[in-house]
């Protein structure tokens, strides 16, 4: 990654036994972690695992590599339940 702003656009649902859910009992965030000792991590915000796109503005993030993190506000497997989704890193 470059020395420049950085957003990710994503977007999750809920699913569970084959069926997808929308309502907003779960959410997800998105950091990304600097690999490197003592690397800088830019925490991302939690957004429902509804099916909609949101956009997570990290700023201007040191040059380097990172590794994105997902995780979810509590624990899935009690329900059963996992969040799948994708998203896209953007730098301008």
């Amino acid at each position: 990654m470059e020395n420049e702003n950085t957003i990710c656009k994503s977007d999750a649902g809920q699913y569970r036994e084959g069926v997808w859910y929308d309502n907003e009992q779960f959410s997800y965030k998105i950091d990304l972690v600097q690999s490197k000792l003592f690397g800088k991590t830019y925490k991302g915000v939690y957004y429902p695992a509804d099916g909609k796109v949101y956009t997570t503005d990290y700023r201007t993030i040191e040059k380097g590599t990172y590794t994105v993190n997902v995780d979810a506000n509590k624990s899935l497997a009690p329900y059963g339940v996992q969040i799948i989704g994708s998203g896209t890193l953007y730098q301008k």
